[in-house]
């Protein structure tokens, strides 16, 4: 049995991904909601995303990881998917994101139900299913969670939101700021 630490030990790995992953979701949600919604598609510097972009890309990113990768489901509308789905391949404009999105609450309702589809994802999963070792790995070699790849899959998301949390936070310190 694997060593955790001493809060988390009456957790199953799977309560404590579900933590991991609902802890910082209410705490996006209200930088992303305090962001006034003209300005969802600022960006605060030529080189950067805006808000409602990288939002989006979370709910993607989670949707793709869970879904597409774990369960073999590509259920992401096709507009998300477009403009939210790789941001190394394509760079849409202010004007593209902010179509995309209709309004700051359809993000919101629709992350909720990705959620609702991640939870029951890890309610689907075994004991078994959490110790299977990967083809295939993107994980570092030092990293913990390397050897699984089910746990890799939520781990980088949970990594990824908590970075993109970052970036949505300086925006809205930024709008804040000027003020």
């Amino acid at each position: 049995m694997e060593d955790k630490p001493i809060m988390y030990t009456d957790m199953s790995e799977r309560d404590l991904l579900k933590w991991q992953l609902d802890y910082t979701m209410p705490m996006i949600i209200k930088d992303f909601k305090a962001i006034p919604n003209d300005k969802l598609g600022w960006r605060p510097a030529r080189k950067t995303r805006s808000a409602a972009l990288i939002f989006g890309h979370i709910i993607v990113t989670e949707r793709r990881h869970v879904g597409c990768f774990l369960q073999g489901i590509d259920d992401i509308p096709g507009k998300y998917n477009r403009v939210f789905g790789s941001l190394t391949c394509c760079d849409p404009t202010e004007e593209e994101v902010l179509k995309t999105i209709g309004s700051g609450e359809e993000l919101i309702s629709y992350w909720q139900a990705v959620r609702k589809q991640t939870h029951a994802c890890l309610d689907s999963l075994t004991d078994e299913d959490m110790k299977l070792i990967p083809q295939k790995t993107l994980l570092p070699d030092d990293d913990p969670n390397r050897n699984n790849p089910i746990r890799e899959w939520f781990v980088m998301t949970i990594k990824h939101q908590n970075m993109a949390w970052g970036e949505i936070h300086m925006i809205r310190r930024i709008l804040e700021s000027d003020q």
